[in-house]
């Protein structure tokens, strides 16, 4: 590796001619002075262009290193550094694609000279340093996705920039959509340019069908391993990512599903009033739920019933109630509907027989009355001409009702109160 100012290679690119300035994120990297600067954020978020224009703004020495074209910066950077007589900024791009043996070199060069060096990253992943002890020493400036984000004025700037001519209500709309997201509002505004009346097609120019789709698809979604790819379509069913419920929605995760979501910068943003929960930004989710829909339809009627299944244990009636109706399970909707009234009636102290009779829909009475028969749950799917997973969800609410765990339980506590012949 050359010395960084006699090498075009290193040297910090060009603005592109729509770039809109970031005033307030250059004053927080010229402000705070570390050795490590982390600038972590999704595909399309602006990561690379603000860095840019930070740097052009006057840093002294710079080596700019796009790392799947220089494969050999680790081991020619020591000696470059040897030779510096002034601090260097070396900004490391692309950063996602080093692999641990990468990051371990880059904590030895961090420890070894981090008076004269000053390491930028660029990445879509948070990388595999121990980031939470630069944390600790103070020794790290991060710039995050939320950072990142546009506000109304700046992207009233980037989109008016990109050939758009929208109202201050468009562009907020459009922007609460896209939650800020730079690539998002230069592919919508390119879109609306041309339109006559661009604040009213605000809505159909960020949909899964348009641009805006196409670039995730292919920026974001393609680019993942497998097993992250059907993460993703998995957990978009839900509005609400609780942390157990996203891991029911993965098969066999090895550790949490929200943390994984989270570090690999997957559009993701924690929800007001809901401690440890996350959500999908809109724009993504619907993507994700569309392709979920045309990959593999026949896996969206079991998740939704797994979401419907844990918003029940929560007492989510709500969210409960939106997923089987999204499944066509009117019957059980109106049978969870009938327990909620019924509950929403009810004494609060342990109920009696009486009690248990209202409570108990006619539905989940012959379902008790199988059961004392000692059906299996596919032969009362036939007797009643109904799902097995009806038959179930039935079972489930009698179960609950009685305040046992067992079948054979609920059967000897009917009796024993009276519901059932002996």
């Amino acid at each position: 590796m050359a010395d960084p100012p006699q090498d075009a290679r290193y040297v910090v690119p060009q603005l592109p001619s729509w770039y809109a300035p970031r005033p307030r994120l250059v004053r927080r990297l010229e402000s705070e002075r570390a050795p490590l600067v982390l600038v972590s954020g999704p595909a399309g978020a602006g990561k690379t262009s603000l860095v840019i224009e930070w740097l052009r703004r006057g840093a002294d020495r710079v080596a700019w290193i796009t790392l799947d074209e220089d494969a050999d910066v680790w081991d020619d950077l020591p000696g470059c550094l040897a030779r510096q007589d002034v601090p260097l900024t070396l900004v490391l791009d692309n950063y996602e694609s080093a692999s641990v043996q990468d990051s371990r070199r880059l904590a030895g060069l961090l420890r070894m000279d981090s008076a004269r060096l000053r390491v930028v990253l660029l990445t879509r992943v948070d990388p595999a340093l121990p980031l939470y002890r630069y944390r600790l020493e103070g020794t790290m400036l991060e710039v995050r996705g939320a950072d990142l984000a546009f506000t109304d004025a700046e992207a009233q700037h980037l989109v008016r920039g990109s050939g758009a001519d929208l109202d201050a209500e468009a562009v907020h709309r459009l922007n609460a959509r896209l939650r800020g997201w730079a690539a998002g509002l230069r592919l919508a505004a390119r879109a609306l340019a041309g339109s006559d009346r661009p604040s009213a097609e605000v809505d159909r120019v960020v949909a899964p069908s348009g641009d805006v789709g196409a670039y995730l698809l292919g920026e974001v979604l393609e680019a993942q391993k497998p097993e992250v790819r059907s993460m993703l379509l998995r957990t978009s069913v839900p509005d609400v990512l609780y942390p157990d419920l996203a891991d029911a929605l993965v098969d066999g995760p090895d550790r949490s599903t929200v943390d994984t979501l989270t570090e690999l910068n997957a559009f993701v943003e924690p929800l007001a009033g809901e401690l440890g929960c996350f959500g999908y930004y809109p724009f993504f989710r619907d993507l994700l739920r569309a392709q979920l829909h045309y990959e593999r339809p026949d896996l969206v009627p079991a998740l939704h019933r797994t979401v419907a299944d844990w918003s029940v244990r929560r007492g989510l009636v709500g969210d409960a109630l939106k997923h089987l109706v999204a499944i066509d399970a009117w019957g059980e909707a109106a049978d969870l509907l009938d327990d909620a009234a019924r509950a929403a009636r009810a004494p609060h102290d342990r109920p009696e027989a009486t009690d248990l009779m209202e409570q108990l829909t006619s539905r989940e009475l012959e379902v008790l009355g199988h059961l004392a028969d000692l059906l299996s749950t596919d032969e009362i799917a036939q007797a009643m001409f109904v799902s097995k997973n009806t038959v179930r969800t039935h079972i489930r609410h009698i179960l609950r009702k009685l305040g046992v765990q067992r079948r054979n339980l609920a059967v000897r506590r009917a009796r024993a109160l009276g519901l059932l012949a002996r």
